[in-house]
């Protein structure tokens, strides 16, 4: 079974009961969260709200004790909002409100059939139909600055709260071709030479954080280096990006690939194959951005950290990248050493050019 992270909500009168439920969670290969492991010094509301957030299944223990206690019905109804797959166990008597109207798992009110009741299987179906059900909310960010903002939030958070997870990514050049440099060093001046200070900071600290992810749980990059954007002008012609920039891309990128061992990042340059962008981190979020704009970056990305959702995606992601690798003849040899080779002749061409 995947090990799905399954948010427990409670009444602290039943902590005992709790704990029975967390230990068999673990027996069955699931990541329960409890209110108990929230770390020192967070807002408890806000944290808790996240951890429902990111769970693939919210589990209530609905008792006597739980009916009386409001916040367990507030958290029902945040997890209903957020569309997580809410399975209820039911220790006694179903408690009035919202949590009547759900499907509950009635089980003994000492937990003795627990493990009879609740095994894998309930969790796979349980999560499966959220998947089909499209239950997922989104965050919008319509410009490149919001974006970088939404991204190096995110991405911090899931790194402090659930540590490193393996970084994907579809698109142009990758989080790996932002300078690691302060906003006023001549690398961004001949990337990035519209951007002011603060969007260079910003672009800066997407790619500190997505380093820390990539170099402890490794990567896996999909990358189009060859892009080419639609100018302005009047005949709307494709053009590359200017050869400069394009130079300062691909060395950042090769600086990164030679850094990495095999073992931690995978690569396949696809010219011409790639449209948009696509982010996710472990399969704790993913943004999308799907309209690519001259002289302005990707607009309109959107984040979601509903966790079937992103589950289904990192499936599909990982699936489509085995087979790019195969038809590739990659498998079973360096896929980053065939990429530098190919960046290293783009460099090339680009040095010609410029």
């Amino acid at each position: 079974m995947y090990r799905y992270r399954v948010f427990v909500s409670y009444s602290h009168d039943d902590a005992d009961k709790a704990q029975i439920v967390r230990a068999h969670l673990k027996e069955i290969g699931a990541e329960p969260m409890l209110d108990v492991d929230l770390p020192p010094g967070e807002s408890y509301a806000k944290e808790i709200k996240q951890r429902i957030a990111c769970a693939h299944v919210f589990m209530p223990l609905l008792t006597s004790a739980s009916k009386e206690r409001p916040w367990v019905h507030q958290e029902i109804g945040y997890a209903m909002g957020m569309g997580v797959p809410i399975l209820p166990l039911a220790l006694d008597e179903l408690p009035k409100g919202m949590a009547e109207h759900i499907q509950a798992m009635r089980v003994r009110a000492d937990l003795g059939d627990v493990e009879e009741r609740l095994g894998p299987q309930r969790l796979e179906d349980v999560v499966h139909g959220s998947q089909e059900a499209g239950l997922a909310t989104f965050r919008s960010a319509p410009e490149i600055r919001e974006r970088t903002r939404v991204l190096v939030e995110c991405a911090t958070y899931a790194y402090r709260h659930h540590g490193p997870g393996r970084i994907r990514q579809s698109g142009a050049f990758s989080s790996f071709s932002l300078p690691d440099y302060s906003p006023g060093h001549a690398r961004w001046n001949r990337r990035n030479p519209a951007a002011d200070a603060e969007l260079r900071k910003l672009l800066r600290q997407e790619r500190q954080i997505m380093e820390k992810h990539a170099r402890q749980a490794g990567c896996d990059l999909e990358l189009d280096p060859y892009v080419r954007v639609r100018h302005p002008g009047p005949d709307h012609q494709f053009l590359r990006h200017d050869p400069a920039g394009t130079a300062t891309r691909v060395r950042t990128l090769l600086e990164f690939f030679e850094s990495m061992p095999d073992a931690k990042l995978r690569v396949l340059v696809r010219p011409g194959e790639i449209e948009g962008s696509l982010i996710l981190v472990g399969d704790l979020f993913f943004a999308e951005a799907v309209v690519p704009h001259y002289a302005g970056g990707y607009r309109q990305t959107e984040f979601t950290w509903h966790a079937p959702t992103v589950l289904t995606r990192v499936q599909e992601f990982d699936d489509e990248f085995e087979e790019h690798l195969a038809e590739a003849g990659l498998n079973g040899r360096s896929s980053r050493l065939a990429a530098i080779e190919k960046l290293r002749q783009l460099l090339g061409e680009c040095e010609r050019e410029g």
